[in-house]
Order: structure tokens, then sequence, then C-alpha cells
């Protein structure tokens, strides 16, 4: 079972190119300029803007179940992989609070770190009921593309390039 993970050869691809293309490129740079985007770039290679999730395999959820609940709340999976006893896959770490509380509320059987421990009783909370999924809802947009992250942050480094030129 391992050995047929290990032959999962695009998701590995996938899951090494999405923290470079779902990463905030243009809030990196509004944070911290050339440093920013720097900063951004280690997390990207180290994959520090990401979060590893796991659930049992035995729970009741597959992981396209999981995959199509957080989907409708536009959070992106990547990096899937499955062991003999759980399923794993990774979102951005930005997004993971949100990933979390929208599984545990589901009731997906997670395992492993819990990245906001109030998040464990949601589902008791809202007694098993989900948020109106956002494509319901309307008028919301979805999160910037990296093209428009780069397009935003070239642009400012060219008018940060002219005003110091012009000084």
């Amino acid at each position: 079972m391992d050995l047929l993970a290990k032959c999962n050869v695009i998701d590995r691809i996938e899951g090494w190119v999405m923290p470079f293309w779902l990463a905030d490129w243009g809030l990196a740079w509004e944070r911290g300029g050339v440093v920013g985007v720097l900063r951004e770039l280690w997390a990207c290679v180290r994959r520090r803007n990401t979060w590893q999730f796991a659930f049992r395999r035995d729970g009741g959820w597959s992981g396209r179940d999981v995959e199509r609940v957080l989907k409708g709340y536009h959070v992106r999976i990547f990096d899937r992989w499955f062991t003999k006893r759980e399923l794993l896959f990774r979102v951005m770490r930005r997004q993971a609070n949100w990933a979390e509380y929208l599984m545990y509320r589901a009731g997906v059987p997670l395992v492993g770190e819990v990245v906001n421990p109030g998040n464990l009783g949601a589902r008791e909370r809202h007694e098993g009921r989900m948020p109106r999924r956002w494509d319901e809802r309307g008028g919301r947009r979805k999160g910037r593309s990296l093209w428009e992250d780069w397009v935003s942050v070239v642009g400012s480094v060219v008018g940060h390039i002219s005003s110091v030129g012009g000084k």
C-alpha cells in the first residue's frame, strides 16, 4: 500500500509546486518589500506556508468527500498522500484554521496536530449543520491569482525604483 503511495508522482510534484503557486506574494510584498518576498520564497521552499492534515481511512470519509466539503468554501487541497491507516493532504497555512473548523464541523475524523483547539467542539456547537457554502452566498470574490499577485509586486517594485530614482 505504501509503495502505491510513493508511485503517485503527479501529487508529489503538485505538492512542491502549489506552495509557490498559491503563496500570497502581494501580501508578502506589502508586509516587507523585497525581504518579505524572500521570506515567502523561503517559506515555500521549506513548506512552512502549508499545513498538513490527516484523517482516518476507516472513519467513513473518503478523500473525495473531504475535498468536496472544503472546495465549497474555496479551500484548495494539494499534496494528497495515503498510508495504511490515514489519508493526508496539505492546504495553505493561511486557510488551515478555516479548513480544520469546517472538517470538525462536518465530522471528519482528523488525527494529528490541531491548528486551533477552539475548533474541536465545532460539530457539537452547531449540531452537525454546515455554514452556507460560499458558492451559494454569491458576490464573494475568490482569492487573487498568482498572476495578479506578481503584477501587483512588479508594479510596486517599479514604482519604488522610479520614486527613488527621481529624488
